[in-house]
């Protein structure tokens, strides 16, 4: 909800208090709640705001490229170790095609070996695309706050920067 008046001197909120983090009016820097504060314009405390919630995003932005770029090498050495893992397969099955029992032994140990190494994998590249897509979403919700053209709107709707909500 937003107010545009100071609700105990019903002026307009056209100052914003650096040390309370809150708009104020120009009565409200006279009195002793706010003695010895420093006072900037509602429009400069959007501002700066709005360059640390760029500052964050552009961080974020950086964070979810190196989780996909971590990704994509995940994936690519996956398929790597899978093919590789049907030449070795395939190797050992020539190798030892008089030896079938010694051939099957050697053929379980890859699958179980091959099983828990893609497994592992396959659990890293889901935790990144979890984090990705928590980032992105973060990100949205970023640019839904930079888009708030009203500074008072935007001083009491916009998280504050240096609020930090997950990893």
């Amino acid at each position: 909800m937003e107010e545009r008046q100071c609700q105990q001197h019903r002026q307009e909120l056209i100052l914003y208090c650096e040390q309370d983090e809150s708009p104020v009016c120009p009565v409200c820097t006279i009195t002793r709640d706010h003695s010895g504060h420093r006072f900037i314009t509602v429009e400069k405390a959007k501002q700066t705001r709005q360059e640390l919630l760029r500052i964050k995003k552009d961080g974020r932005e950086e964070k979810r490229n190196m989780v996909a770029s971590r990704t994509r090498t995940l994936r690519d050495d996956y398929r790597h170790l899978k093919e590789s893992l049907r030449g070795i397969k395939a190797r050992i099955s020539r190798e030892f095609e008089r030896q079938k029992k010694e051939e099957r032994e050697a053929l379980e140990r890859v699958d179980e070996e091959g099983r828990s190494v893609l497994s592992r994998i396959q659990a890293d590249i889901a935790r990144y695309e979890s984090r990705a897509c928590g980032l992105e979403q973060e990100i949205n919700q970023l640019l839904a706050a930079l888009a708030i053209q009203d500074p008072l709107s935007f001083l009491q709707v916009a998280p504050h920067p240096f609020t930090r909500r997950s990893g």
